[in-house]
């Protein structure tokens, strides 16, 4: 049995899974409050919510209260603690998302390193940061809960291999093939309630929903988290990014 639930397999695999951060019924009661939001004509949906898949961070804010709860999570702080000792914060990007779309091969901070002007230093050992992910969705027994495919250990990749990686994603057909091969599947370990804190340079994809569970929503919760120093660059990257 793989071990995916101690701060080594953040350091060694570029991951950690944390089990029942939410309880069945916080699960059930989360979801059905995402359902509820979009057939309540009184809060208006945006249009771009329902267009992109995801509820706007002020929204989340103003309706879904027990998003910003989670963070409070004791389990949850603690092992975002031992990831990143040194001044761990949350970034509140807020991403609270609903049928979620398939998602090719990424590593979340490739636009950091196409913007090197924003950050100095890129290298995994400097740049600590790592997105956060609480799965809702309710699947069958004996299926995959959709979620996340990661290439275990590639957050330790220099800097020149992520960027060959990024080129022959596009260049070369067969390479994605390989990527798939060597990937590990999340949602074969996760249930509902779980959540899983994944590194910011390691290459990873969404877990396409199985054909069978197309009636179901797939809902998951997401925010970045990181040490200080690093959170503060990434705030200012987006920033110039949007100017």
């Amino acid at each position: 049995m793989e071990d995916f639930y101690t701060p080594k397999s953040y350091r060694e695999n570029g991951f950690i899974i944390i089990k029942n951060i939410l309880n069945p019924q916080e699960v059930e009661e989360f979801a059905e409050e995402i359902k509820s939001y979009f057939s309540n004509i009184e809060q208006k949906a945006l249009n771009n919510e329902l267009v992109n898949n995801r509820i706007m961070p002020s929204n989340v804010i103003e309706y879904f209260p027990q998003a910003l709860a989670i963070q409070k999570n004791k389990k949850l702080i603690s092992s975002i603690s031992k990831i990143f000792p040194n001044k761990p914060s949350y970034i509140h990007s807020l991403q609270l998302m609903f049928n979620v779309d398939f998602a090719k091969w990424h590593v979340d901070f490739g636009s950091q390193l196409r913007h090197k002007e924003y950050n100095i230093d890129l290298k995994e050992k400097n740049y600590r940061l790592a997105k956060v992910g609480i799965y809702l969705t309710k699947v069958p027994k004996g299926f995959n809960l959709p979620s996340i495919s990661v290439l275990k250990g590639s957050h330790k990749f220099p800097l020149f291999l992520h960027n060959l990686i990024h080129v022959f994603r596009f260049k070369l057909p067969f390479f994605t093939y390989l990527l798939d091969f060597l990937s590990v599947d999340l949602g074969r370990y996760l249930n509902p309630g779980d959540a899983v804190i994944f590194s910011s340079h390691i290459w990873h994809k969404s877990s396409p929903k199985n054909k069978l569970l197309k009636k179901l929503d797939k809902l998951v919760f997401y925010f970045e988290a990181g040490e200080f120093k690093t959170a503060s660059n990434y705030i200012k990257h987006n920033s110039g990014r949007a100017l």
